[in-house]
């Protein structure tokens, strides 16, 4: 089956219950009840209101935003982009305390990227155009004070006719930020991306494709230029996509890197990549994120029963998959890009259906 952003559908794997509380921000998304349901007890676990399914254990209760659930139960709170905008989200990323969203999309056809406060409202256009061409991936400075972009259509032909597409580029947080690609990544066609802070400065982790011979992987360049250092290279990576650095490891969605086609999670340690976890269904960019203590990763899903939107959780320790989904993540179809805020476990989630030109969410853990 197509999906808008890629040309395959990944489907998951296994249901499974989730293991943490989530909250999900919806501000005036289209249909969705306020909440004033009453909630079932579980006989296994199972807790429901009018906005709020919990898959672990506990009872429903019953309040204005979906209920309170034991052992574990998910809460429903409001939406960042209201219904209408024309933006199109593919990835977003929060500032360092959650305060601001920024996200790559397009906006009546043309590439840009955008920024919406944590409580909704207006959506203002940082930049539209070119030399955008294709954004997929963003993230933000260490100390928020840029913004980093991965466009995998770039056109770099006008310094070297024979480069390959796609670059990384930086660009600032405010109005009217002009983005100015990052020379040395030029062709290596990058899609996700993380930023880490080092000694020498910001370090932007990515994946993409090495220009010199076509092979897919995991690069890091500093932000402020220079030469791009080769992580890891090759199998098991076949179409590497969203990526989260932690302190000892970096952990990469690969939409294409089973037998089934699915999603795998592959894990870099020591310049050694392997398969973490296997057969998850997602939507492009596949996005993924880490809980501020590293023990819970977080994946943009799609359930393979339903087709609508789910997170995939995966503890760190045990590799065990869990998989939450509500009354907003059914009504999306094709799952973005995730990011966590640096200071807090606030989250940036996307997707491209939801309200006919797509939302950009804030995904609350508790």
């Amino acid at each position: 089956m197509a999906n808008a952003r890629h040309q395959i559908w990944h489907r998951a794997g296994p249901w499974t219950a989730i293991t943490t509380s989530v909250a999900l921000a919806v501000l005036a998304a289209p249909g969705c009840d306020d909440g004033n349901g009453t909630g079932t007890t579980g006989g296994g676990g199972t807790g429901t209101s009018s906005t709020t399914t919990s898959t672990t254990g506990g009872t429903g209760g019953t309040g204005a935003t979906g209920g309170s659930t034991g052992g574990g139960g998910q809460a429903l709170t409001p939406e960042l982009t209201p219904a209408g905008t024309t933006q199109s989200p593919l990835d977003s990323t929060p500032d360092s305390t959650g305060t601001n969203f920024y996200f790559v999309g397009h906006k009546a056809g043309i590439p840009g990227v955008f920024k919406v406060g944590a409580n909704g409202g207006a959506v203002s256009d940082i930049f539209i155009g070119d030399p955008l061409a294709g954004p997929v991936g963003i993230s933000i400075a260490t100390d928020d004070s840029s913004l980093y972009v991965a466009d995998v259509s770039y056109d770099n032909t006008a310094d070297d006719p024979d480069s390959p597409r796609g670059v990384l580029m930086k660009m600032g947080t405010t109005v009217d930020s002009t983005p100015s690609p990052i020379a040395s990544t030029a062709g290596y066609r990058p899609r996700g991306l993380d930023v880490t802070e080092t000694t020498e400065g910001d370090v932007i982790t990515f994946t993409g494709v090495d220009p010199s011979n076509g092979q897919p992987g995991l690069y890091s360049v500093l932000a402020s230029g220079g030469g791009v250092t080769k992580i890891a290279t090759g199998s098991p990576f076949v179409d590497p996509s969203g990526v989260v650095v932690t302190k000892d490891k970096t952990f990469v969605t690969d939409v294409l890197a089973t037998d089934t086609r699915f999603a795998s999670v592959i894990v870099v340690e020591n310049g050694v990549a392997s398969e973490f976890v296997k057969s998850l269904g997602v939507g492009y960019p596949a996005g993924i994120s880490v809980t501020s203590d590293e023990k819970l990763l977080l994946v943009s899903g799609i359930d393979p029963l339903t087709g609508t939107d789910v997170i995939h959780t995966i503890n760190v320790a045990t590799k065990e998959v869990s998989s939450f989904t509500n009354a907003v993540l059914e009504k999306n179809l094709d799952a973005g890009g995730l990011h966590r805020a640096r200071k807090a476990d606030v989250y940036s989630w996307c997707d491209l259906t939801t309200g006919d030109t797509g939302l950009v969410y804030k995904v609350v853990l508790k």
